[in-house]
């Protein structure tokens, strides 16, 4: 009965399913690998909301692993999750649905490093002329290339 029960909390995955979960996870710098399969799947999988079950069996993780990934994912709003009404099982979604709010937290996070680093770069010692100038440089790039990408975004058709 056990053996039936797991069988059925995997997800179908299609040959090219599977390697796009590979590709999509290690994509995902910075986050820990668990937590970067566990969004490539719900991103890869025909079905939209996944049960931790379906999640933990797919991807053949430990109970703690799959915990930890869901908690991560859902502490840094890549993912959502949700309850139908009768069913005790928690679901869990890509939160592909919020990608404008997303890249607007994005956008103020970058704007607000380059604004540190202007602060930063006032009150750097005129002795360091040359790291200095280094540093003004990387700073008028990056607030060129944000500004140029908010200025971008602001003129994406909104459907």
């Amino acid at each position: 009965m056990y053996l039936k029960r797991c069988m059925s909390d995997k997800v179908k995955l299609r040959e090219g399913q599977v390697e796009l979960i590979e590709r999509m996870a290690a994509l995902e710098k910075g986050m820990p690998p668990a937590a970067s399969k566990v969004l490539a799947l719900l991103f890869v999988s025909d079905e939209v909301e996944l049960t931790f079950d379906k999640i933990k069996d797919t991807l053949n993780l430990s109970k703690g692993a799959t915990s930890q990934a869901i908690n991560h994912l859902i502490l840094t709003k890549k993912i959502d999750s949700i309850s139908h009404l009768g069913d005790r099982k928690r679901y869990f979604k890509s939160r592909v649905s919020g990608w404008r709010l997303d890249m607007d937290e994005v956008f103020q996070g970058l704007t607000h490093m380059v604004e540190t680093y202007k602060d930063v770069l006032k009150q750097r010692p005129t002795e360091t002329a040359a790291f200095n100038l280094e540093m003004a440089g990387m700073i008028d790039f990056l607030d060129y290339i944000i500004q140029g990408l908010i200025a971008e975004v602001r003129k994406y058709p909104r459907k």
